[in-house]
């Protein structure tokens, strides 16, 4: 029972991590940072800690001393990876957008609007920041889509210049 238990919890946390990463594939963006950081740390610490006790039931069933070897090499390498992400985690969250100024709020939907972006990384990078004029709409509470929109085409009706 115990070993269904592992190994059926490590592929809930994978799919779960599959469906985060086609939803960055597909350009959403993670709608506030605190979310981004309860991503960032359920992937860096829940994963390695699932593949950890998925090796653990496959060692149980086996009694061969290689797999047992194999088993304690592959959890010391996940514990290695861990470390080194869990070092990146504190440099990882330097770079990103930041709204500057509303321009334009949908008549309809007032969750949609049209806004300047700009794209640094802090102290970190020595260039000036992007600076981009972005369409940006909630696509979940917790996720936003954002694409980069030119305001001389818009229908000026359907927005309020800000």
């Amino acid at each position: 029972m115990c070993k269904k238990i592992n190994v059926f919890g490590f592929f809930i946390i994978v799919f779960w991590c599959v469906i985060i990463t086609l939803v960055y594939f597909f350009d959403l963006e993670i709608a506030k940072d605190d979310y981004e950081l309860i991503y960032m740390m359920f992937v860096y610490y829940s994963v390695p800690f699932a593949l950890t006790l998925f090796i653990i039931s496959l060692l149980s069933i086996s009694e061969s001393l290689i797999t047992w070897i194999l088993g304690a090499s592959f959890i010391l390498i996940i514990l290695v990876v861990t470390f080194y992400f869990s070092l990146f985690m504190v440099f990882s969250n330097m770079c990103k957008h930041s709204i500057d100024k509303v321009l334009f709020i949908n008549k309809e939907n007032k969750n949609i609007i049209i806004a300047k972006r700009s794209f640094g990384c802090g102290a970190t990078d020595s260039s000036p920041a992007s600076i981009t004029i972005d369409k940006i709409e909630p696509f979940t509470p917790f996720f936003i889509k954002s694409t980069i929109c030119d305001t001389i085409t818009i229908q000026k009706e359907e927005w309020i210049r800000k």
